[in-house]
């Protein structure tokens, strides 16, 4: 399966940005401040719900000018003809309460759609997204798009329920035994 295309609005310094990517082999070099970790933070936001580097800063990815607006992320790929899209919206909640004039922050409201289809929860969502990967959740999904999510975030619990999970179980007895790299 290939990711072929990317679609942001509203996030950080991007209005709108599409990207129709083609073999595999897209690069974008581009100059400082183009957006380039922006790209990186989206398409692992759309996936994963966090950044590309783990942080769960989602705020961060609001649009520099305007907060208020609707940040969105929408990936197509494609698998052999087989389409699937998944996108992910997320907004500041701000609400004026009774007898002020002045706009709060209420919270935020984080919408999932797959293949233009409302899903009403973000762990449905996220189980769609692992289902069509074949990857039995999030976290080791991040891992393996962000190899460096897998030391840098995850305690080391985490890192061997994901290890025991493709290699097998191993016995703290096991990694006793083992011998030292020489």
């Amino acid at each position: 399966m290939k990711l072929s295309s990317i679609r942001i609005s509203n996030i950080r310094n991007i209005d709108i940005m599409e990207l129709q990517l083609n073999d595999g082999t897209n690069t974008i070099a581009k100059p400082n401040r183009y957006g380039k970790t922006t790209i990186a933070d989206s398409v692992v936001f759309a996936l994963c719900g966090r950044l590309h580097n783990g942080s769960s800063d989602i705020d961060s990815l609001l649009p520099i000018f305007n907060q208020k607006a609707l940040a969105s992320v929408e990936l197509t790929f494609n698998d052999n003809g087989n389409v699937k899209t998944f996108r992910k919206d997320y907004a500041e909640r701000w609400i004026t309460p009774r007898a002020t004039t002045t706009a709060v922050l209420d919270g935020h409201d984080t919408t999932c759609y797959i293949d233009g289809l409302k899903i009403p929860k973000v762990k449905d969502y996220e189980k769609g997204v692992c289902d069509f990967f074949n990857v039995p959740d999030i976290d080791t999904l991040h891992a393996l798009i962000n190899p460096r999510y897998f030391s840098d975030k995850l305690s080391w619990q985490q890192r061997r329920a994901i290890i025991d999970r493709f290699i097998s179980k191993t016995a703290p007895s096991d990694v006793f035994k083992a011998e030292p790299f020489t």
